[in-house]
């Protein structure tokens, strides 16, 4: 009797010992397609905003950007001369976390003079 028990409990220990494993196995798969559909939709978030970059054109307003791409951009610079008057350069993400991708838009008095798709 005694060693049934013995038995049992090595094949309850090793059960345990394998459930563990394919769980953590789970675990790590699980974590590996987050991570890959997180980067999907960062990827499909950038197709988006350089579709719209394209639609931008020189003498737009501001706010003829913004209705294309959907959101307020993000005032980078601002100067004020004399002679070319109010500069101003917004940037746009395409997420919140972006790094070195996006489009900065230069603006001379409202309106739009220059565009730069930037992705490193």
């Amino acid at each position: 009797m005694k060693n049934a028990w013995k038995a049992l409990r090595i094949l309850l220990g090793l059960a345990l010992l394998v459930s563990g494993v394919v769980g953590i196995g789970t675990a790590i798969n699980n974590m590996s397609l987050e991570k890959e559909t997180q980067e999907q939709q960062e990827q499909s978030m950038v197709d988006t905003l350089k579709v719209d970059y394209d639609k931008l054109e020189v003498g737009m307003s501001y706010d003829d950007c913004v209705s294309i791409l959907g959101v307020e951009g993000e005032l980078f610079s601002e100067t004020e001369s004399e002679y070319f008057g109010k500069t101003e350069i917004y940037l746009w993400k395409p997420y919140e976390d972006a790094i070195f991708v996006g489009i900065e838009a230069y603006f001379t008095n409202g309106k739009l003079t220059d565009k730069t798709w930037v992705e490193a």
